[in-house]
């Protein structure tokens, strides 16, 4: 079996071209804080295959025939079905996203609910809100886009729930200091999918890219999607 015969997860590895990278790097390395469970990793081997990944990102995003969706509480673009993008390199990020879960949260199984990319352009923002139907969120950071001198949280990941505490540093139960990681290229954060976050407009043009999934020990039913993404 040739290394462009299997694209998919093979024994805890994913073939890019003519390399193998396993899904759980040896020594791996996971952060975390907080009452809650939440926990950031970095993965050092990203630069070698972020580039490939966005060159097909930028495919999708132009191609007319690939479905996508934005929404009023979600200005940015959203690549959804990751599994139909012929993408070893989103294959990777999945797999490891899967394992994240296991590990951070200490369950024997991960189940992908939902999972998509997101392009942020010029002005583009998430608005404050949790997920439903989901156990664990986590975020991975492709592309921080365009720098913004003047202000440092353009475009930046938050988290603003007082059910966290390093967001109440200021009174207990209050959210006076929103959690913003330090998100890039190649980190992956994990955290309760019911505690509230949100994504601070973006200034710059080149686009900022991430990854999103939804994740749960088993399945739960069909994600909560827009009608005409849904699969029949």
């Amino acid at each position: 079996m040739t290394p462009q015969e299997t694209q998919k997860d093979v024994g805890g590895a994913v073939w890019i071209g003519p390399k193998q990278y396993a899904v759980w790097p040896e020594g791996q390395k996971i952060k975390g804080r907080g009452d809650n469970v939440l926990a950031m990793t970095q993965f050092e081997d990203a630069p070698e295959f972020h580039p490939s990944l966005i060159s097909r990102l930028m495919e999708l995003d132009a191609d007319p025939a690939f479905k996508k969706t934005r929404s009023v509480s979600t200005s940015g673009t959203k690549i959804h079905f990751m599994e139909s993008w012929g993408c070893p390199e989103a294959d990777l990020l999945n797999a490891r996203a899967q394992a994240f879960y296991k590990k951070a949260f200490k369950q024997p199984s991960a189940a992908v609910h939902i999972a998509w990319a997101n392009l942020s352009r010029h002005g583009d923002y998430i608005m404050p809100h949790s997920h439903p139907d989901s156990t664990a969120s986590v975020v991975y950071c492709v592309d921080t886009g365009d720098p913004n001198p003047r202000d440092p949280l353009d475009g930046l990941l938050a988290i603003v729930d007082a059910r966290y505490d390093a967001c109440c540093q200021t009174d207990e139960g209050f959210m006076t200091t929103p959690f913003i990681p330090k998100m890039t290229p190649g980190a992956m954060i994990i955290f309760p999918s019911k505690l509230v976050h949100c994504v601070n407009p973006y200034a710059g043009q080149r686009p900022r890219i991430t990854f999103s999934w939804d994740i749960n020990t088993e399945p739960v039913g069909k994600p909560r999607l827009p009608e005409e993404l849904r699969e029949s």
